[in-house]
């Protein structure tokens, strides 16, 4: 199950809230298991059960059962159910969540979520946009891990390429054809990495992240200028992305937590 979660760090230019699965959300909160919920709806079927019981109790023989029962009692406690349940998991779903992560570091999951989210933005790839499918150099040695210090490198420039996406979506709107919960959804998720993950720019040493930093812009700017082209030039950049991050979670596992 997905919950909109509202979050203190939402995108300024996207929606407050973002997706999260509901075992994320109950962690959140502290809870590992849904024992508490069970227990509650358990508590409101014995309350039902003994209320309908109760008014049997006091009706002639002839008359329990039958026509003479009454089942607007199963169906008021029956919906006094169903809105407990849903009001707890409103509670749990809604949550306005504050928490930042206990150690600072990439999330995984949070990464894989931006890949869904983006994969899912559209449809394939149009086939009227392949004459704008340009090639563009990935920059591979950007996030290339090795040693202590390679690997700070590269997990600098896995926070430093979430900024820069983020900043993809600064000026230009995406195609109205996007899925648009999946775009708000999308930029949330961006903008809390690069808010939960800070901390990174200052423990990473300056080694050699100025050249990695160099790929990465010149990736990027390349590209920015694919949004100039229209609906098919953001097509290309939702394929570069999906690119981007699926090189992440395959090659850089190391750099998550």
């Amino acid at each position: 199950m997905l919950c909109w979660v509202d979050r203190a760090e939402s995108h300024p230019r996207a929606g407050p809230s973002s997706l999260q699965s509901l075992e994320e959300t109950l962690r959140d909160w502290g809870l590992s298991q849904l024992d508490d919920i069970i227990s509650s709806l358990e508590k409101w079927a014995k309350t039902a059960l003994q209320a309908i019981m109760d008014h049997q109790s006091e009706l002639e023989v002839t008359k329990k059962g039958g026509l003479h029962a009454r089942t607007d009692l199963i169906e008021i406690m029956a919906s006094q159910s169903v809105a407990l349940f849903s009001v707890i998991l409103r509670i749990i779903c809604i949550a306005h969540v504050h928490s930042a992560p206990i150690t600072c570091g990439l999330q995984r999951t949070l990464v894989e979520n931006s890949h869904s989210l983006m994969e899912n933005m559209g449809g394939r790839f149009p086939l009227e946009c392949l004459p704008h499918n340009v090639a563009i150099e990935f920059p591979t040695s950007a996030f290339q891990t090795g040693n202590a210090t390679e690997t700070l490198g590269a997990e600098r420039a896995v926070y430093e390429t979430l900024k820069f996406i983020d900043t993809l979506f600064e000026n230009n709107s995406p195609p109205t054809t996007w899925n648009t919960e999946n775009l708000d959804a999308f930029q949330n998720i961006i903008y809390r990495q690069i808010v939960e993950s800070k901390c990174i720019k200052s423990g990473t040493p300056q080694g050699d992240f100025h050249i990695r930093e160099s790929e990465l812009k010149t990736y990027f700017a390349q590209v920015a200028e694919l949004k100039d082209l229209g609906v098919c030039g953001w097509e290309v950049v939702r394929k570069e992305l999906l690119s981007t991050f699926q090189f992440i979670l395959q090659n850089n596992s190391v750099n998550f937590i």
